[in-house]
C-alpha cells in the first residue's frame, strides 16, 4: 500500500520550533520517519520560508528534497484565481488559496496547516 502524503504548509515548518505548535509538529516528523506519511509541499511554501529564520529554511531544505516540491502551473493559478473571486480565501490570502490549488490538482487528499483562523477552520463558511 502506498504511502499517504500531506502537504505541509509554511506554518507548520515554522511549527517545528513553536512552542504552541511544537509537540504536535514533531510528532508528525517522527510518523513521517516512522514511515507513517510522505511529506510534500509546494514552491509557494518555498518562496514564504525564504525568508524565515534560518533554523526553519535549515529544517525546509533538510526535509524537502526537490522533487518534493509541487510546482505553481498554470492550472493551480487558475484554480487559486477562481477560490479568490468565489471568496473561498481573501485576496489578503491569496498564498493559502494556492497551496489548496497545489493540493487539488495534485490529487494531495491531506493538507496540513496550523493557520486555524481561514484555512482549515471547519467551522469556517465562504
Amino acid at each position: 500500500m502506498p504511502i499517504p502524503s500531506l502537504y505541509l504548509d509554511t506554518s507548520v515548518i515554522g511549527g517545528y520550533f513553536d512552542d504552541e505548535w511544537q509537540e504536535a509538529t514533531r510528532e508528525l516528523w517522527r510518523q513521517m520517519a516512522a514511515g507513517q506519511w510522505r511529506f510534500v509541499s509546494s514552491d509557494v511554501t518555498a518562496d514564504e520560508i525564504a525568508g524565515a529564520p534560518s533554523q526553519v529554511s535549515e529544517l525546509f531544505q533538510r526535509t524537502f528534497a526537490p522533487d518534493m516540491l509541487l510546482p505553481i502551473s498554470d492550472e493551480t493559478k487558475t484554480l487559486a484565481e477562481a477560490y479568490l473571486l468565489q471568496g473561498v480565501v481573501t485576496a489578503k490570502y491569496s498564498d493559502d488559496a494556492l497551496h489548496v490549488a497545489i493540493c487539488t490538482v495534485a490529487r494531495i487528499q491531506f493538507l496540513v496547516s496550523w493557520n486555524f483562523r481561514h484555512l482549515v477552520n471547519v467551522r469556517r463558511e465562504a
